[in-house]
């Protein structure tokens, strides 16, 4: 980042730049969270990321700009190598805070003390070290690949491990296996940042990872985020652990959410689905311009003249079908039916489940999300989790399903008016679905969106 500074700073003297320099400036003036992190976590990342921002534009500042990161690193760091341990807390959280304190020594650095800095670079390793290294991934080794990139440090491996815990959730066509919660949540959320911006990181770190921005797989996973995995009333779409009343961003400051102004950067499409999202579900802050340190370098640089759109109907093949009213409106009418060959732990028994919204509301939904391991009422976690009655599916002789995964979406058309679209199961299965439709022998359902165009 040091290298990058002068380019930075070249850019705040136009919008949206411009009024993200002064939003972090404006944040610096008094420090709000030291002494008090309790749950404040995103507050406390929101208030060391606008210091470091404002440490870089405002050189005339840099002395109180540097007192109050050292007051923030001294009291952040001591905290968080406190409370990492290998629970999801204790990983996610505190790797979320340390990847943003090892940006601000990195930008601060020729100013930091000396002493001071060796101290949080050893605090900065005992939260990797306390950190659980099989689960939650890739918070853990995102920290530890921009800590060794900080310390001038090579990981190869640690590059690859980071790439594959990225990939390892996106079908071929780029819908995410684990459902649209845990999709929004890891590639969206403000306070799991550290698993959403692993991606940048790669593409700073080059070598084989310097052409991702054109990954058609990531390409097609970023226009599903944004235009299908919520409905047009900016709910999560009910499969596998979501709830639709979830939205994309999660909690926290919308305009903290870095992955909305830089999905250009992989898809045209996918700036304009985001967008939407922005325009219509972020408030007035977010649509005008993004906020922090990570907001401003990663902000696709046409952001500002980018048209939001509610996405048309898509079919993808590995994942699903995704039919959509034709009126740009947050009112507009969705139906989704899930298919999709791989599976993961907080994927559901949802094989040709429905979903289905309109008029801003919520009309047909699926067993949800109450907390891993947590059921709701009479429900039980594994009747939400691994129960197709809880599913808008069907079951023969009352048979829960064989498994998570089917056979994807075997034909179907979008076109103005009326979509379509045949799902079937793999013949190994071991269950069937009532026939709608007939694809070779095997049970099918098909979905049909009749619209008034």
């Amino acid at each position: 980042m040091r290298e990058d500074v002068g380019y930075f700073r070249d850019l705040g003297s136009r919008e949206p730049w411009s009024v993200t320099k002064q939003r972090a400036i404006d944040g610096t003036e008094t420090l709000d969270t030291i002494g008090d992190m309790g749950g404040r976590f995103l507050d406390f990342r929101d208030e060391l990321s606008a210091h470091t921002l404002a440490y870089l534009l405002d050189e005339d500042n840099r002395d109180h700009y540097t007192d109050h990161l050292e007051q923030l690193l001294d009291f952040g760091l001591e905290e968080m190598a406190n409370a990492a341990d290998t629970g999801h807390a204790g990983t996610v959280y505190t790797a979320n805070i340390g990847l943003e304190a090892v940006l601000a020594m990195d930008a601060a650095h020729e100013d930091l003390d000396s002493d001071k800095l060796s101290r949080w670079e050893v605090q900065i390793q005992e939260i990797i070290n306390e950190a659980n290294p099989y689960l939650w991934e890739p918070a853990r080794d995102t920290l530890k690949l921009a800590f060794g990139k900080y310390r001038d440090e090579q990981f190869d491996w640690i590059a690859e491990d980071v790439y594959d815990a990225l990939m390892s959730g996106i079908s071929g066509d780029g819908v995410y296996n684990a459902g649209t919660g845990y999709a929004s949540a890891r590639y969206n959320y403000t306070d799991r940042q550290v698993k959403n911006i692993a991606i940048d990181l790669l593409v700073h770190e080059g070598g084989d990872y310097a052409d991702l921005y054109d990954e058609n797989r990531l390409g097609n996973f970023y226009e599903w985020l944004y235009g299908y995995a919520v409905d047009p009333s900016g709910h999560q779409v009910p499969f596998g652990d979501s709830a639709p009343s979830d939205s994309l961003r999660g909690s926290g400051d919308p305009s903290m959410v870095t992955g909305y102004y830089r999905a250009g950067r992989f898809s045209k499409k996918a700036a304009r689905y985001a967008a939407f999202q922005i325009e219509n579900h972020a408030g007035d802050k977010a649509a005008e311009a993004p906020s922090g340190l990570t907001g401003y370098v990663l902000v696709d640089e046409n952001w500002k003249d980018v048209e939001p759109e509610l996405a048309p109907s898509r079919i993808f093949p590995d994942g699903g079908a995704f039919f959509l009213e034709d009126s740009n409106t947050t009112d507009a009418l969705y139906g989704a039916l899930w298919n999709i060959s791989s599976s993961e732990g907080h994927s559901h028994k949802e094989v040709n489940a429905l979903a289905i919204s309109g008029f801003g509301e919520a009309l047909l939904v699926n067993a949800g999300y109450n907390g891993w391991g947590r059921g709701f009422d009479r429900f039980s976690w594994n009747d939400m989790n691994s129960n197709a009655r809880q599913a808008n599916t069907l079951l023969i002789d009352n048979e829960n399903h064989g498994r998570k995964t089917g056979g994807r979406i075997v034909r179907g058309f979008t076109g103005p008016g009326l979509d379509y679209a045949v799902d079937t199961l793999d013949s190994g299965a071991g269950w069937v679905i009532v026939t709608v439709d007939s694809v070779d022998g095997v049970g099918s359902r098909a979905l049909s969106f009749l619209t008034d165009d």
